[in-house]
């Protein structure tokens, strides 16, 4: 891709606010660039699913705190992040999340993987100018705070998954733990025994559930 090409961009969050800023600051770039660009707004998993599937992007501009959708089995935005893996490889994603936790924001590095990967507060309009230029030029782009999580969890190798974050959000709505069978591919065994992993790395062991809820709402995986 080069950047006299057209460019379609996905701008996915629930906030008005922040979406006009975003396509502000693309459009702003855009036309310093001479770049000729399209640009889409979703705010729920729902409307960006249906974006994602109708067509097709260079870029998509994600926050990981979405509204769920029940009718697409999706989440929040580290779904519809692996949604533009699967169905749009291509697609380079950028991460913009206000999550401070620094395990889950490596969770999402090591899991997306994404070109570009900032928290809001790290960012004035001009580091986010200076950021859609790189990532348009296909060079990777992490905030200060990014880079930090990093160096620090560079030697961690596990990842919570989609169905520990389907078992924390079940668990979250008050699903018995007898009933997670008919939605989450696991025996009871296998239930508890995720249970228990997720307890550890919480570093819970010995809490209840509903600490384990607390704790997981707290660091933002549900």
């Amino acid at each position: 891709m080069k950047l006299n090409d057209e460019l379609r961009i996905l701008i996915i969050d629930d906030h008005p606010l922040i979406t006009q800023a975003y396509a502000y600051a693309v459009k702003t770039i855009a036309e310093k660039e001479n770049i000729n660009i399209k640009i889409d707004i979703a705010m729920d998993c729902d409307s960006a699913y249906q974006n994602i599937k109708q067509f097709q992007y260079n870029f998509v501009f994600l926050d990981i705190n979405l509204p769920p959708s029940q009718i697409h089995n999706l989440l929040n935005g580290e779904d519809i992040g692996h949604l533009i893996k699967n169905v749009q490889p291509n697609a380079e994603i950028v991460i913009f999340t206000m999550l401070t936790d620094k395990y889950r924001l490596f969770t999402l590095l090591k899991s997306l993987n994404p070109l570009g990967f900032m928290l809001k507060n790290d960012l004035t309009f001009e580091d986010l100018e200076y950021a859609i230029l790189k990532i348009f030029k296909q060079t990777s782009f992490y905030s200060k705070t990014i880079l930090k999580v990093l160096k620090t969890y560079a030697v961690s190798d596990y990842v919570l998954d989609k169905i520990d974050r389907m078992l924390l959000y079940e668990l979250s709505l008050g699903t018995k733990v007898k009933d997670l069978c008919n939605v989450l591919p696991l025996s009871i065994a296998g239930i508890e025994k995720r249970k228990r992993q997720l307890k550890s790395i919480f570093d819970l062991e010995g809490k209840t559930d509903k600490d384990l809820i607390e704790m997981a709402k707290y660091k933002g995986f549900i």
